[in-house]
């Protein structure tokens, strides 16, 4: 999740480097608690949920079969607990800025959370996005309700782990540049995931494959983040040219975009889109499957 209500900054103001930095994390808290929901639509959410079923192993599936309406009805929780204001530290969970920390792959970032806040500080760290953690969290409380065959609580950690890493596979998710309010793109993050996926939703259908687990998750969620980052770019590039190229200065005046942006957006970018999807729903049910074989591989209760 992120926020924006700043208005009338620069952003071409003659900064080094290291103050453009600090301030960029302060316009973030700042727009932390103007409470403007940016996350995958929520039909993209649940229909992510529902599919990564498909992708389950025999041993796992029927309980998550007997309750794919619940887990599906519940993919936008997270969101909501954060929009109304229900948990101060939710936001941060839904994204992480990586190129903040340097240029790709990131090594400067390091991967366990102690050395990054060590490294960066608890502020910075918490301010550019906590997403590659809060998976690796979720996954093993998921695994821990498991293996205590609560049923409750593996429902609950199901549908919150499906709704991270679809969060992390949503390429703007993991760039400051998030809504392309450096490069005078503003509102490109609910045009692209929301607006564009409420129009073109039927489009998007997907094949199921086989779960595999996963040996190292955090490593994992961090590759997702990078696999993510390198996409960033071809979102925002394609969008500018559709804007530059069909977008009036009477609809940026009003900010409201006639069908065909919305075609023409999904016409660039369904591809791209599609495959993130894709590997989201395939990636939600190996994480699925890695908490119930940490847990001990237990006999989940079809009722």
């Amino acid at each position: 999740m992120r926020s924006q209500r700043v208005s009338h900054i620069s952003y071409f103001l003659f900064f080094d480097m290291t103050k453009l930095k600090i301030f960029i994390a302060l316009v973030f808290i700042v727009c932390f608690e103007n409470n403007i929901s940016l996350s995958w639509g929520s039909s993209v959410h649940k229909k992510i949920n529902r599919f990564a079923i498909e992708h389950l192993s025999e041993e796992t599936k029927p309980f998550f079969q007997l309750h794919a309406d619940w887990i599906e009805q519940h993919a936008n929780e997270p969101d909501d607990v954060r929009d109304n204001n229900e948990d101060s530290t939710e936001a941060q969970h839904h994204f992480i800025d990586i190129d903040y920390y340097g240029t790709y792959p990131f090594e400067e970032m390091p991967r366990d959370f102690s050395a990054a806040v060590h490294k960066f500080s608890f502020d910075t760290i918490t301010a550019m996005g906590t997403l590659p953690w809060r998976i690796v969290f979720v996954t093993e409380s998921l695994s821990v309700a498991m293996s205590k065959h609560n049923s409750d609580l593996i429902l609950h950690w199901s549908a919150w782990l499906g709704h991270y890493i679809a969060d992390a596979h949503q390429p703007l998710h993991t760039v400051i540049n998030y809504d392309g309010q450096l490069t005078e793109q503003n509102g490109i993050h609910w045009r692209y995931e929301s607006k564009m996926m409420e129009m073109f939703n039927e489009q998007y259908l997907f094949t199921p494959s086989k779960s595999e687990y996963i040996a190292e998750p955090l490593s994992f969620a961090f590759q997702i983040v990078l696999e993510s980052y390198l996409l960033s770019d071809s979102i925002l590039h394609s969008e500018k040219k559709i804007h530059e190229k069909i977008i009036s200065s009477q609809m940026k005046a009003t900010k409201h975009y006639n069908d065909e942006y919305y075609a023409q957006l999904n016409e660039q970018l369904q591809r791209l889109t599609r495959e993130q999807i894709q590997k989201a729903t395939e990636r939600v049910a190996c994480f699925w499957y890695t908490a119930w074989v940490n847990a001990g591989k237990p006999q989940l209760q079809v009722r």
